[in-house]
């Protein structure tokens, strides 16, 4: 579908409201418009007032015009420079547009074009093209493995840079894990906001209820988190919710860390990071919190690393990550934080935010997709959510743009299963996130008869649009003696020899479409197949593996394909076509490592059920073919690497494709799902540091020093507090506190201990 119009409509600015007890302004941005033949994309670009250092520069004319607030050089960029880069491009190559508008741009802070101009034009684009497609646009970035409904963070209690009080945490959330579909979140959220209104009129007064940038409540005359804390369970407990809601917050740190002094500002004292953690260390022991988001500056990986070491709650990186791939892998190999903040508009451009994702649930990391304080009614954000199966979203409470997303979650909740059947799925948030909802249902149970026949038919057209062989001949094509794939032409008549190498499920179909589209300019071939799977192919040799366990006789073809790869020469051609199941039916084991251990190793990681993507993170360290070893295998020769995935700006990986994965993002698989100590001894060169244990090993807490105030002297002693288990997974599940009279309380004079913290170093 190519693209042949773009435009911000009418060349003005587009405005949308936010504001709160601070102000209340029509601020400006953008609204691009992407026409193609077959469908239209109109996306509206958010802003944040609380912005991390890092992120994308949302561009402002400057000068008088709205305070200098204005879009007009970022709607002169989109109409002026843009568009006419991108007029007759496909609308369905998400990552080759984006890779355009970052080369348009040529900054890494998308400075000069403006990080808003690109966010608009990308998600633009990604609108357009699941219009051209006449599917819904969570289905077009998820295909059908969009399923999970995210669990809601509801911003009840604002502070810091979303408000005109005195907290300095930004936001105070409550969260309802104890409920059984997204309606019902949605409802008993809003109840105990109002009861939490009520409460919060009597205690503070009317001015209390002004409201926030996001819609939660502002009382001025609140400064300490732990109120906020308390009078959100009351209101909680008011209602009878103990067992459906837990608590989070979003510190925003870095909006009251001093650089110069490295303190933290925060109740009118200050803390260095050691008793900030100490202080974070209290509050997860006193309240049900189970996340904790950028509760460090934005550049502390090392203080950010010690936090989720110490509390068993999330760490959601923000500001620390701004939705970059780099950072976010800089943060995976240190240890830092383990969940990703997700907000397009941070790194500019669709393909980067799901490539972002992507990183963070292969490592293990929960994705929390996010709004901006400055959020529109485009509801995007929704379809996002459910199509990367984030698992959580933050989108406010209340104002029009926030319950915009509410209703496009409803509609989605409605859309997936008519009658839904729904269960909740406790994750830990070590692994994929807090919780979310899953829906499942049969076709045959609960009245769906009637739609069985309808819902297979559609089932087989979408399984023949995806068959290999429909791909391969919407990417190649020969005629008169000009290779065309995906665009990019090769004149064969300077080429010797044509190869095909295609592993994997349903290989040979796809090998089978090369073959005659290629004619008699194909030289030769190899197929690796499923057993049970197999097919001839004319010129070309069609052997059999096994899948998932790995066995000899994919260990006999990788060493066929291999040589095949090192045959081509510099003036040769090599399609390498790959599809699932080809990074374990190509099997090629380093030295010293038996197929035997390798079939050991993938069933254990089988049978704990460990996620595919982590599966092939481990199995690529004991191969020499896994990780893109193949493609470099093939060169000099010229690589045609043709990857079936399913998912929209989706990232590759397998045996033609660069894999960044670390022996370190391995470890940390074997050991998160505790396979560490049965992992077959031979598999190097992990080291015996390493395999002993050693590998960021936590010291007890009695080896660690402390300085500066411990967290018992924070507060004055006339306030109580509720004493309740920390607020891990298993206490969340097991034991939320129950009503205020029968939870224990105690003075802030806490038996705790009052050693000190060291504050460590505050850099990376």
């Amino acid at each position: 579908m190519l693209i042949r119009y773009m435009s911000r409509r009418d060349g003005q600015d587009y405005g949308h409201q936010r504001g709160g007890n601070r102000r209340l302004s029509a601020e400006p941005t953008l609204r691009v418009t992407v026409e193609t033949e077959s469908g239209t994309g109109r996306a509206d670009v958010p802003c944040g007032r609380s912005r991390g250092e890092n992120e994308a520069v949302d561009l402002r004319d400057g000068g008088e015009r709205y305070a200098g607030l204005g879009v007009r050089d970022a709607v002169s960029n989109v109409n002026d420079t843009i568009a006419p880069a991108l007029v007759g491009q496909n609308a369905l190559h998400q990552r080759t547009i984006d890779e355009e508008l970052r080369s348009l741009d040529g900054t890494e802070d998308k400075s000069r074009l403006g990080g808003n101009a690109l966010t608009g034009v990308s998600l633009g684009v990604l609108k357009a093209a699941a219009a051209s497609r006449n599917v819904p646009l969570y289905q077009y970035i998820g295909g059908v493995n969009a399923h999970a409904l995210p669990i809601p963070f509801f911003d009840l209690i604002e502070g810091g840079e979303l408000a005109a009080g005195n907290l300095a945490f930004q936001e105070h959330q409550v969260v309802p894990v104890g409920v059984d579909s997204f309606a019902e979140a949605v409802r008993t959220s809003a109840e105990v906001y109002y009861e939490l209104g009520r409460l919060l009129k009597e205690e503070y007064g009317e001015s209390a209820l002004n409201v926030g940038y996001e819609g939660g409540y502002t009382p001025t005359e609140m400064s300490d988190p732990r109120d906020a804390f308390e009078i959100e369970l009351r209101a909680i407990e008011e209602l009878g919710y103990e067992d459906e809601f837990v608590l989070a917050a979003d510190v925003a740190a870095s909006h009251f860390y001093d650089p110069t002094e490295e303190t933290y500002s925060l109740m009118g004292e200050r803390f260095s990071r050691g008793e900030l953690i100490d202080f974070y260390d209290e509050l997860t022991s006193t309240y049900p919190i189970a996340s904790l988001e950028d509760p460090l500056h934005e550049e502390d990986f090392g203080g950010f690393r010690a936090l989720t070491e110490e509390l068993d709650v999330q760490i959601i990186g923000d500001d620390l990550f701004v939705s970059n791939p780099s950072r976010l892998r800089e943060g995976i190999d240190d240890g830092a934080a383990n969940a990703l903040l997700l907000k397009v508009n941070q790194v500019g451009t669709v393909s980067e935010a799901i490539d972002a994702a992507s990183i963070a649930h292969r490592n293990g990391y929960a994705v929390q997709v996010s709004e901006r304080s400055g959020q529109t009614a485009d509801t995007w954000l929704a379809d996002l959510a459910f199509g990367l199966n984030a698992g959580q979203i933050k989108t406010g409470v209340t104002r029009s743009e926030r319950t915009e997303q509410y209703n496009r979650l409803f509609a989605i909740e409605r859309e997936q299963m008519p009658p839904p059947i729904r269960r909740i799925s406790r994750r830990s948030s070590r692994s994929r996130g807090i919780l979310m909802f899953e829906n499942e249902t049969r076709l045959t149970d609960h009245g769906n008869e009637s739609i069985r026949e309808p819902l297979l038919t559609v089932c087989e057209y979408a399984l023949r649009r995806v068959h290999p062989s429909v791909s391969v001949e919407n990417a190649v094509s020969s005629v008169d003696g000009t290779l065309s794939v995906d665009g990019v032409e090769y004149d064969l008549d300077a080429v010797d020899d044509v190869y095909v190498i295609a592993a994997g499920k349903g290989s040979s179909a796809a090998a089978e479409t090369l073959q005659r589209i290629l004619g008699d300019d194909l030289t030769a071939g190899i197929v690796v197949e499923k057993h049970g799977q197999k097919r001839d192919v004319s010129g070309v040799e069609v052997l059999e593996a096994s899948h998932p366990i790995p066995d000899e006789t994919g260990s006999d073809a990788a060493r066929k394909v291999t040589a095949l790869a090192d045959e081509a020469g510099e003036n040769d051609v090599v399609f390498a076509c790959i599809t699932g199941g080809a990074s374990a039916q190509l099997v090629s084991p380093p030295e010293g490592v038996t197929v035997d251990e390798l079939a050991t190793l993938t069933r254990l990681l089988l049978n704990a059920g460990v996620r595919i993507d982590e599966v092939n993170a481990v199995r690529k360290h004991v191969s020499d073919i896994k990780g893109g070893q193949l493609r470099e295998s093939i060169e000099p020769a010229t690589p045609i690497t043709l990857v079936l995935v399913d998912e929209v700006a989706g990232e590759p990986w397998g045996p033609t494709a660069p894999d960044e994965t670390t022996y370190h993002d391995a470890i940390r698989v074997l050991r998160r799902h505790d396979l560490w100590e049965e992992t077959p001894d031979r598999f190097e060169p992990i080291s015996e540091e390493e395999r002993t244990g050693k590998y960021r090993r936590r010291r007890p807490k009695s080896a660690r020093r402390r300085d500066g105030l411990s967290c018992s002297r924070m507060r004055p002693t006339s306030v109580k507090r509720p004493v309740g288990k920390r607020a891990n997974w298993d206490t969340i599940r097991r034991s939320y506190p129950v009503s205020s009279k029968a939870r224990a309380r105690t003075s802030a004079s806490s038996s705790r201990p009052s050693e000190k913290r060291s504050a460590g170093p505050t850099g990376r």
